[in-house]
């Protein structure tokens, strides 16, 4: 992905059309075996939504103990 930043020309990921697997895998940066689970489960457009979702930082919750503060 870095190299994707230096150099938009030079790095090509593979067509979405005809290679679904290893687009979504080195799209949003998942291993092959996870993306090809998550295909088998799931249509496409389910499983990129799936793998968008997991790289979305989590939300941050705080909990206070009301026994001790």
């Amino acid at each position: 992905m870095r190299a994707k930043l230096r150099e938009p020309d030079k790095a090509v990921f593979p067509d979405r059309d005809d290679d679904p697997l290893s687009f979504l895998a080195n799209f949003h940066s998942y291993p092959d075996y996870f993306v090809k689970y998550c295909l088998n489960e799931f249509s496409l457009n389910e499983a990129e939504r799936l793998l968008v979702a997991f790289n979305e930082s989590p939300r941050v919750t705080y909990r206070v103990n009301s026994l001790k503060a």
